[in-house]
């Protein structure tokens, strides 16, 4: 995601200054407090006012008020999304159902979420009926007819489909007239078409799966291997949209968003971010970058300078206030995770092991948002490669190349004739081939858990020993 400083370059306000009321801490704080209200509920009411009066004997009673208040905000949003999404009115229904979700094919089974009467309620078709779904897109419309049925299946199950909003199941009887959605969910549809047959025509079936992760992370079609091997290998993030897949978007777009005057191109790049977020299917990730940037666009449009921690906090509780259903979202806390570990732990390992003036690294990036994602990796997934740190050096750099440059090899590829098309498409082809072959190896060379668990212990080991020769290196220094 582009710094707010750089993007603050590009348009030209004279207003500067970075002074803040509340500090970054405070907003850290507040944030905090909505995120355990939204999870925790009213329960943490209690719990969380009386450690926030704690700051009434530092003579910060606003600071307690607010505190209190976004607890109170969390909790309150959380039970509305809760019941809403328990409370579902069934029965037979007939008429026009918009679909929110691609169609996913699992086996013999397609699944299809449909939004009947502002519900959500998911199908799972067989035979001809999913055949007939498969060729549906998120944002088209159907005339639909069958019977609208509570939610049933374990309670882990129920849970899982009510943190996406699903409020039970559609029996389909009958699907009829088929209408595409409204011109942005067209124009969306025809992009994610566009990559799709371009890779397909460039590359085999889990190449082409694997570039439409890494271009809009479309991974409905990557097979059950090629999830598992990203996975043990540490670079399954790369499939999901994050502010890198934001930044390299808005930086196709650079060349017009710059002829635009400055309130315009605000307006303009915001405007860009939600068609991407649309674009992406609003999936987790892709919210909380696209809020970071949006924030980024605005404070800099104001003149304001606005660091990488208070814009994480701002957007997460933004966010958790929207939907409180991202709090149960692992792909949410992943993002969340390595974003803060690129923000805050990034910086300091390159002060501890070079000095203050020196950005952060390569290495320190990858380190930061490896141990940023550990803790919910380890709980949800119970694993945390050490490879995944030489991974992530080897294929992130060639994932970003193929990100930028999948929007416009694509519509290359559709307007240019053979064999111009696939030259355009060369570098995807090759970059994905590399992201493949790195994941390959990362996967093969999987150790296991107590091993993972030494190689961590050892690595933080030498940073702490690099960082204390620097320091020793300084301190011998004459000033």
């Amino acid at each position: 995601m582009p710094t707010s400083s750089t993007m603050s370059r590009s348009y030209g306000t004279g207003r500067r200054g970075s002074g803040h009321v509340v500090s970054d801490g405070d907003v850290v704080v507040i944030a905090l407090a909505l995120v355990v209200g939204v999870v925790v509920q009213w329960r943490a009411v209690g719990v969380v006012g009386l450690g926030a009066s704690v700051a009434v004997l530092f003579r910060r009673r606003w600071l307690f008020v607010t505190v209190l208040a976004a607890t109170v905000v969390g909790a309150g949003r959380s039970d509305v999304s809760w019941t809403d999404a328990s409370d579902a009115r069934l029965g037979p229904f007939r008429g026009w159902a918009v679909v929110i979700e691609d169609p996913v094919q699992r086996g013999s089974v397609t699944s299809v979420v449909w939004q009947i009467d502002g519900e959500r309620f998911e199908s799972r078709l067989y035979g001809s009926a999913a055949r007939r779904t498969q060729r549906l897109a998120a944002g088209d419309r159907a005339w639909v007819a069958g019977e609208r049925r509570g939610a049933t299946g374990a309670p882990r199950l129920v849970q899982r489909q009510r943190v996406r909003h699903v409020v039970g199941r559609f029996d389909l009887g009958v699907l009829a007239d088929v209408r595409p959605g409204a011109a942005v969910w067209l124009a969306a549809n025809r992009v994610r078409t566009l990559l799709r047959t371009s890779g397909e025509a460039s590359m085999d079936a889990a190449d082409s799966s694997l570039f439409s992760g890494l271009v809009v992370g479309d991974d409905r079609r990557q097979p059950a291997w090629l999830v598992a091997r990203f996975r043990s290998s540490g670079l399954s993030h790369l499939c999901a949209v994050s502010g890198q897949n934001v930044s390299y978007f808005l930086a196709v777009l650079a060349p017009l968003l710059r002829r635009l005057r400055p309130t315009g191109r605000a307006f303009a790049t915001t405007a860009a971010i939600a068609w991407f977020c649309l674009l992406t299917r609003f999936e987790p990730s892709v919210l909380r970058a696209g809020a970071m940037a949006a924030l980024t666009t605005w404070s800099t449009w104001r003149g304001r300078d606005i660091s990488a921690v208070r814009l994480l906090a701002v957007a997460v509780g933004a966010l958790l206030v929207l939907d409180p259903m991202l709090a149960w979202s692992v792909g949410f806390w992943l993002s969340v995770g390595a974003t803060a570990g690129v923000s805050c732990l990034a910086p300091a390992v390159v002060r501890w092991i070079s000095g203050p003036d020196r950005r952060p690294g390569a290495v320190a990036i990858t380190l930061g948002a490896q141990f940023g994602v550990a803790l919910p990796s380890a709980l949800v997934f119970g694993r945390l490669p050490v490879l995944a740190v030489p991974a992530n050096l080897l294929a992130v750099p060639v994932a970003g190349l193929v990100m930028l440059w999948g929007f416009p090899a694509s519509v290359l590829h559709a307007l240019l004739p053979e064999p111009f098309g696939r030259v355009a498409m060369f570098p995807c082809v090759v970059g994905t081939r590399w992201v493949s072959a790195v994941a390959a190896a990362g996967s093969a060379a999987d150790l296991p858990p107590w091993w993972n668990a030494v190689g961590w212990i050892a690595l933080a080991a030498t940073v702490l020993v690099v960082a204390r020769r620097v320091r020793a290196a300084r301190t011998r220094v004459p000033s």
